[in-house]
């Protein structure tokens, strides 16, 4: 199999994980709150990458590498993956699915403005469909929580459309997985004054066998191998070749969360995604016939 063919299969991985990361969110917010739910993450994550890759060298950083990877760490690794987690928290798992697949048509945005890489007037068309999906959807949305929900997942999907760029950046002289690692640590340090504080606040949670499963299963699964395909994909893979493959999130979200979480998929949902899931092709699609 040849490496280009290995990336297409690590977005694929990549992409099962995460979708399976809103479903164990669900789970894990009936007993732990945001900051601690994201601390437990990357603590199982960067653990076990660390100690699975613990033979291969470390890089050694140039001053830019340093710049990028504390921007990853902190803006992309815990601010934007954690603004997803809580976003789950008042909405249903399909809809922050949903909203994530339109990551693709805000990565092609950041590539032309951060590495300066051309749009086509198909790209424009993808993000107008986009944007149409999106209203769809967010239309039928109803209550405060709810809409917060929706825009706390906006925002985090936003800020991991411009980290995947960055992680793109970082790729060309940096091995995927130290970007992973390193990424992975700095946004747990990030995080631990924040969990102390709802320690205090709200005490120590009960951790019952089905919270314990779904806080191991987002550490490793979503967390430690998902990330570690995506960074290892954006090695050979231009990140909106990568990005083709958030057509399988919701997929995933919504069938694991109509099985295990007893979803209700409404009309407007099953419109309004495949409205975004249409113009993210259509973008990326555009995006694939400027680089032939």
């Amino acid at each position: 199999m040849t490496e280009y063919n290995k990336s297409k299969m690590y977005c694929v991985i990549a992409m099962i994980g995460w979708g399976s990361m809103f479903i164990a969110a669900k789970l894990a917010f009936t007993a732990l709150s945001g900051f601690m739910l994201i601390f437990f993450r990357y603590l199982i994550a960067s653990i076990l990458l660390t100690i699975f890759y613990r033979k291969i060298p470390c890089p050694k950083l140039t001053k830019e590498d340093k710049k990028n990877i504390l921007f990853i760490g902190v803006l992309g690794y815990f601010l934007s993956n954690g603004l997803q987690l809580i976003g789950t928290k008042f909405i249903a798992a399909s809809i922050a699915a949903i909203i994530n697949a339109i990551t693709p048509v805000i990565i092609i945005l950041f590539a032309v403005i951060i590495l300066k890489e051309k749009s086509s007037i198909q790209q424009f068309i993808g993000i107008l469909i986009t944007v149409i999906g999106s209203i769809v959807i967010i239309g039928n949305v109803e209550g405060v929580s709810s809409i917060l929900g929706v825009i706390i997942s906006f925002t985090g999907m936003i800020l991991w459309g411009l980290s995947s760029v960055m992680i793109r950046k970082c790729c060309t002289n940096i091995e995927g997985i130290w970007v992973t690692i390193y990424g992975m640590f700095i946004a747990m340090v990030a995080d631990t004054p924040f969990m102390i504080y709802e320690i205090i606040k709200n005490g120590i949670p009960q951790f019952t066998p089905v919270v314990l499963f779904a806080v191991l299963w987002l550490g490793v699964v979503p967390t430690a191998i998902s990330n570690l395909f995506w960074s290892k994909a954006l090695e050979n893979l231009s990140a909106a070749n990568c990005s083709l493959f958030y057509a399988l999130l919701p997929v995933v979200t919504t069938i694991l969360g109509i099985i295990i979480l007893k979803e209700n998929i409404t009309i407007n949902f099953i419109i309004g995604g495949t409205i975004i899931i249409a113009g993210m092709i259509v973008a990326v699609l555009g995006e694939n016939k400027k680089e032939v």
